[in-house]
């Protein structure tokens, strides 16, 4: 496996210098591995443009007491997982000297009109700068997602605060984390420093994910792989760390489209490919009507339906209450209130709902369930089984909160043989396969498709624009409708 933390640096003269450190030098340089013929050190090489040989020169960090049992070539550093804390404080220091003699190398290169590595060694050396003893304490990946974690538990005091599950995915994240075992294929993840992550160690995390983890979750733990790096960046707490802004890039080798120079193309052209047409939503609709099922799945067709008027995410029309719903008879208005999502724990929700009048044929569907079922607990609208229990939220929080994911993933196990029996009536062509998600994604869709404000979309999905650009955009169909206007005979 090739080594992908090697920062490199083109000088003035279009030489480039790349920085490695590494476990098998040549004898008499850097520091000597016990019981063996190899030692440690930094190589800086420059590769000339006029010259085929590349040179080579070497630096030797001031290491305290190293375990080079513990060096990771491919992360660029020492890992550990489970030892004592004297250990680990020995890794992380080691880890923190070699960053920083990085951090001074590049520094020297970059206020310096300097020609090859050979310069920038005889600086380094000769100048008052000198690599930190007590360097800021290292921080891996893992510890970033804990400090994140406590964050999110910890920033409001609210009763409402407290009862957000915000910070669970980020827990499952650490999980799959400190629990992978390390072996020849992938370095440990959870003990990567956060200032080495970039592109190449998230496209090592996605393969990972896929390959050992056969995808299970794969788009969360891509997204919170992310997040954690940025929430690290932006944290005041981590502001000595300098972290720099990344763009990750993952290269499926399934999906991976390249210009003609080899560059990656990334575009959202399967964007449209998540949702069902128009007509396949006009069939679901009529699903009741031409299969015929149970009471229980007739009451999950409901929700989808319900899902895709109100533009609503699947855990809001789980749990959709009746106190959330205003109707007003003379006019025979009804309306929806909903918080934004990301808003919905603050302590004052209220302060960002955001109201949408609702449609006829989901006006309907609230009409049939309306004072019908007796075995509902609370002022909910649908019979579905987490909404059949005594909810007491501030007794058990994460019990109910689990029976609304339990639901949800009932509904789209069901979604699965709806999907099954609508393909095999030749009904349902979409690339994807039915999820709850699916009638959030459809709407989204639809509406830009009938040229509806991406700002007015957001507002009534309570999202932002920028998601509706990312994720729902075609951007090559917004591209060649530009195109289309100067086509347009009458301009």
């Amino acid at each position: 496996m090739s080594n992908y933390l090697n920062p490199n640096f083109i000088t003035s003269n279009g030489n480039e210098v790349v920085f490695r450190f590494t476990d098998n030098l040549r004898k008499g340089e850097g520091i000597l591995i016990k019981r063996t013929s190899r030692s440690f050190g930094l190589e800086i090489k420059t590769k000339y443009q006029n010259k085929t040989t590349p040179q080579k020169i070497y630096l030797t960090p001031k290491l305290e007491n190293p375990d080079f049992d513990l060096w990771n070539q491919d992360t660029q550093s020492f890992i550990c997982g489970r030892v004592s804390k004297e250990i680990k404080s020995q890794v992380d220091y080691n880890n923190d000297v070699l960053n920083n003699l990085l951090e001074e190398l590049i520094h020297i290169a970059k206020t310096n009109n300097v020609k090859d590595g050979k310069e920038i060694k005889l600086i380094f050396q000769t100048s008052n700068i000198k690599t930190k003893q007590k360097p800021k304490h290292y921080y891996t990946l893992a510890e970033c997602t804990k400090i994140h974690i406590n964050k999110l538990k910890t920033d409001n005091n609210t009763e409402e605060a407290k009862k957000s599950t915000n910070y669970q995915v980020y827990q499952t994240f650490l999980s799959k984390l400190t629990k992978q075992k390390q072996n020849k294929k992938y370095p440990r993840f959870a003990d990567i420093p956060i200032t080495n992550i970039n592109s190449e160690i998230y496209s090592l995390w996605c393969d990972y994910l896929i390959k050992e983890l056969k995808g299970t979750n794969l788009l969360n733990m891509q997204k919170m792989f992310k997040a954690v790096y940025n929430k690290a960046r932006t944290n005041k707490e981590l502001r000595s760390l300098n972290l720099t802004e990344i763009k990750f890039i993952w290269e499926n080798p399934k999906s991976v489209k390249r210009n003609s120079n080899g560059i990656v193309i990334q575009d959202n052209s399967d964007c449209t490919e998540k949702a069902i047409s128009q007509e396949e939503f006009k069939t679901i609709t009529k699903y009741t009507e031409m299969f015929k099922p149970n009471k229980k799945h007739e009451v999950f067709i409901d929700a989808c339906i319900l899902q895709y008027y109100l533009l609503a995410r699947p855990k809001d029309i789980v749990n959709l209450n009746w106190g959330d719903i205003h109707i007003d008879e003379n006019k025979n208005i009804w309306t929806w209130e909903t918080p934004h999502y990301k808003m919905r724990n603050k302590e004052n929700p209220k302060k960002y709902s955001v109201i949408i009048a609702i449609p006829s044929p989901a006006k309907e569907i609230l009409k049939k369930y309306q004072n019908t079922d007796t075995r509902i607990k609370g002022n909910y609208v649908l019979p579905l089984p987490c909404n059949l229990v005594e909810k007491d939220y501030n007794k058990n929080f994460k019990y109910f909160e689990n029976k609304t994911k339990k639901t949800q993933e009932e509904i789209n196990k069901y979604l699965k043989e709806v999907d099954k029996k609508l393909r095999l009536h030749g009904l349902l062509k979409c690339k994807h396969p039915l999820t709850m998600y699916t009638f959030r994604h459809s709407i989204i869709t639809h509406l830009i498709e009938k040229h509806i404000p991406s700002d007015q979309i957001a507002l009534w999905a309570c999202t932002s624009v920028e998601m509706i650009y990312s994720h729902y955009i075609d951007k090559t169909k917004i591209a060649n409708s530009y195109q289309d206007i100067f086509n347009d005979t009458t301009m």
